[in-house]
């Protein structure tokens, strides 16, 4: 038996409750007025609780949503961000190009100093 099915039979059987406790208290029965005041106040229950599980999941879906565009949001931020670090790195990348490179370790670029220049300070 499905969901709606099962509410179906169940709105047939309270409305057969109603329809005889309403026929029972016409004739005058003190229980079928204590059993009509049972049965509204129940449904009565029933519909507020209906009406705050509609508005929670009102608002589940509502913040999931806002939780969703705020994610996409974020990300389009990172990639926006992503993209600009992406240019600075390729314009250091270029200016380090253009920078003199130092020599490599066994080229000779510099200074060349005679072994005995600092003899004479120890003296």
């Amino acid at each position: 038996m499905t969901t709606q099915g099962l509410i179906l039979w169940l709105i047939l059987l309270l409305t057969a409750i109603l329809a005889v406790l309403v026929w029972l208290a016409a004739l005058g029965y003190i229980l079928a007025y204590i059993g009509l005041a049972v049965l509204t106040t129940v449904s009565l229950i029933g519909l507020g609780l209906s009406f705050g599980l509609v508005h929670t999941k009102i608002a589940a879906e509502r913040q999931q949503q806002m939780f969703i565009d705020n994610a996409q949001e974020n990300l389009s931020i990172m990639s926006a961000l992503q993209s600009v670090q992406n240019k600075q790195n390729q314009n250091l990348m270029q200016q380090l190009g253009q920078v003199s490179r130092l020599p490599q370790p066994g080229q000779q670029n510099g200074f060349m100093i005679a072994d005995g220049i600092f003899d004479e300070l120890e003296d």
